[in-house]
């Protein structure tokens, strides 16, 4: 199989894509995320801790926006745990205690959230992973969210059976934009680098892609980078993974397909 674009034409074995605003819409979800977590904040400290909080985290629950470059959007969750545990430093508690209180309320309000956690797909997701799992290419998710909600969320929208790898922000040491999550992916997938597509919507996910020097890097508008960014880095940029197509042993990529709103899925698999 080869993926044919911008007059190139790369041979391929398999794809691995990111999560948030690649297959999914989760600026829902991570909106959800925070007020729970905010909730969980004021009822363990006090309404202007869990306001400070919402500051430092780049979002602005009431307004229902948050910064595309902020914490909630780019960290993982561990990393949260550590600026939220800061921010109780701050505030007078030891670190040790700020820590584990930090871990608590992520827990427990992650606790009172249910798969999909607010997200919908990105349409053309199920059309896609299906196209090209039937046309024997790996399908693998590379995400700073966690692994357990990564599996969660996949078997919600049944996709889950079309991924054949899933390495999240708890399966490796480094995040994006070191290539660790492509090497673990390859591993999984059997394949090397140099036949491997990654997809994203973030500059790091294509960072990461060169950094292991994958087949090929292929930048969404789907999710928070402007356009003019993606370009910088990525081989082609698309509106969202609709503009992939499969055309007998071709995967060609037509950046003038836009995409729609959302796509519910299909629980019960496809």
């Amino acid at each position: 199989m080869h993926l044919s674009f911008q007059e190139q034409r790369v041979p391929v074995r398999a794809f691995l894509f990111d999560k948030d605003g690649t297959l999914v819409h989760h600026k829902p979800m991570l909106l959800a995320l925070a007020k729970a977590r905010r909730d969980e904040l004021t009822k363990r400290m006090n309404r202007a801790i869990a306001n400070e909080w919402e500051d430092n985290q780049g979002v602005d629950i009431a307004g229902q926006t948050l910064d595309p470059l902020g914490p909630l959007a780019m960290a993982s969750k561990h990393e949260e745990v550590i600026i939220t545990a800061a921010l109780l430093y701050r505030h007078g508690w030891g670190w040790r205690e700020a820590k584990e209180t930090a871990e608590q309320c992520f827990q427990e309000a992650e606790g009172t959230m249910t798969s999909p956690y607010g997200a919908t797909l990105i349409h053309g997701t199920v059309n896609v992973l299906k196209a090209l799992r039937y046309a024997g290419l790996r399908i693998g998710i590379a995400t700073t969210d966690t692994h357990r909600r990564t599996e969660a969320m996949l078997g919600h929208f049944g996709i889950a059976h079309f991924v054949s790898a899933v390495v999240a922000a708890d399966d490796v040491w480094r995040l994006k934009p070191a290539p660790e999550m492509v090497f673990r992916a390859c591993q999984r997938l059997e394949c090397e680098p140099s036949t491997l597509v990654v997809v994203g919507d973030n500059m790091v996910d294509i960072e990461m892609g060169r950094a292991a020097g994958v087949a090929a890097c292929i930048g969404v508008t789907s999710g928070v980078t402007p356009p003019s960014e993606l370009a910088t880095v990525a081989d082609i940029v698309i509106p969202s993974i609709a503009s992939i197509e499969l055309r007998g042993n071709e995967i060609r990529v037509d950046s003038s397909i836009q995409p729609l709103p959302q796509e519910r899925g299909n629980s019960h698999g496809c």
